[in-house]
């Protein structure tokens, strides 16, 4: 449960807004990313909300005991989700350490800090951006590292 909370956690408008359909702020991928990981690192279930598409392919690439999975994320799902993981886990912060751009997937290197049990947590995350929202998310990791 934890793997998946955390896993979660890594998937990436306001669910009214984006169900609206109102425009984005910004449709710059690379704009979106780091919009999404400050958003997260902050807690703001909104903000962080607004980043992403009404539905999310979401890709669990491990290389340990955990196989890979490819889920699709309803934004209501997101909302549930992440809210739970905020609370849970009020002391996560989230750094991007480097990033890479090439049309509408950025690539992201990430520090995850405040995760219980660990220092901190590194890993890799590749997003794809459509029209200023996150519509797919895939992240990778070993399988002694819980945070991606």
């Amino acid at each position: 449960m934890r793997i998946s909370l955390l896993a979660l956690v890594l998937l990436c408008s306001t669910a009214a807004h984006a169900q609206s359909g109102a425009a984005p702020l910004t449709t710059d991928p690379l704009s979106v990313v780091r919009e999404n990981v400050a958003a997260q690192s902050a807690h703001d279930l909104d903000r962080f909300l607004a980043t992403f598409a009404d539905t999310v392919e979401y890709h669990i690439q491990k290389t340990g005991p955990v196989r890979d999975s490819v889920n699709v994320v309803l934004h209501h799902e997101l909302r549930s989700g992440y809210g739970q993981v905020f609370k849970d886990m009020p002391d996560t912060r989230f750094e991007i350490l480097d990033e890479m751009v090439s049309g509408s997937i950025v690539v992201t290197t990430e520090r995850i800090t405040g995760f219980p049990g660990y220092a901190s947590l590194t890993g890799v995350a590749v997003y794809r951006v459509r029209n200023g929202r996150i519509d797919a998310l895939w992240t990778f990791s070993t399988g002694e590292n819980p945070g991606f």
